[in-house]
C-alpha cells in the first residue's frame, strides 16, 4: 500500500510519467488478459497445470488455494506492474518508437521476465516443486506467453500517443 500511494503521489508530480504509467498499468493489464487467455487453454488441455491459485494460498498464510487473491497479484502486481515499469522506461527514454520496434522492444521484455522465472525455477530450492517443473512443454509454452505478453506491451507502445484523425467533411452543396 504504501508504494502504491507513492507511486500516487510521484504521478501527481510528474504528470507526463504519471500519465505513462496509468498507460502502462492498462496495457499490463490487456496484456496479462491475452497471455492468460493462451495459458488457460494449455491449462484446459491438461498440458500444464494452473499455480496462479497456491500464490493467494501462499500470500494469505493459509496455503490453501486462494483463486482471488492469486489472480489479483497476478493480474496487478505481475501484469500491471511490470506493465507500468516497462511503458515509463520506454515512453521515457523512446517517447514514440516505429510500431515494429515497439513490438520487438515489448517482445524483448516478456523474454528478459521469462528469462527472469527460468532463473527462478532452477536457483530456488523448490521453484519446480511450487510453481511448475521444467519440461520441454513447460519451457515452450511458458516462452510463448511471454512472448504474447511482451507483444501485446509493445503493440500498445507503438499505439501509445497517437491520435485517431477524423477524417475531413466535405460540404456537399444542396
Amino acid at each position: 500500500m504504501p508504494a502504491v500511494v507513492f507511486a500516487i503521489i510521484l504521478g501527481v508530480l510528474s504528470p507526463r510519467q504519471g500519465w505513462y504509467a496509468l498507460e502502462g498499468l492498462a496495457a499490463g493489464l490487456i496484456a496479462v488478459l491475452v497471455y492468460d487467455l493462451v495459458r488457460w487453454t494449455f491449462v484446459g488441455f491438461g498440458w500444464w497445470g494452473d499455480f496462479i491459485p497456491n500464490i493467494g494460498g501462499w500470500l494469505n498464510g493459509t496455503g490453501r488455494p486462494d483463486w482471488l487473491l492469486g489472480y489479483a497479484f497476478r493480474w496487478l502486481g505481475d501484469g500491471g506492474g511490470m506493465g507500468i515499469a516497462f511503458m515509463v522506461a520506454a515512453r521515457s527514454l523512446v517517447s514514440r518508437p516505429a510500431r515494429r520496434a515497439a513490438v520487438a522492444l515489448g517482445i524483448a521484455y516478456g523474454l528478459a521476465i521469462w528469462t527472469c522465472l527460468l532463473i527462478t525455477l532452477i536457483v530456488s530450492p523448490e521453484g519446480q516443486t511450487l510453481l511448475f517443473p521444467l519440461t520441454g512443454v513447460t519451457l515452450l509454452l511458458s516462452w510463448l506467453g511471454h512472448v504474447v505478453y511482451g507483444a501485446v506491451l509493445g503493440t500498445v507502445l507503438g499505439l501509445a500517443g497517437t491520435r485517431v484523425r477524423r477524417m475531413p467533411t466535405v460540404a456537399i452543396p444542396a
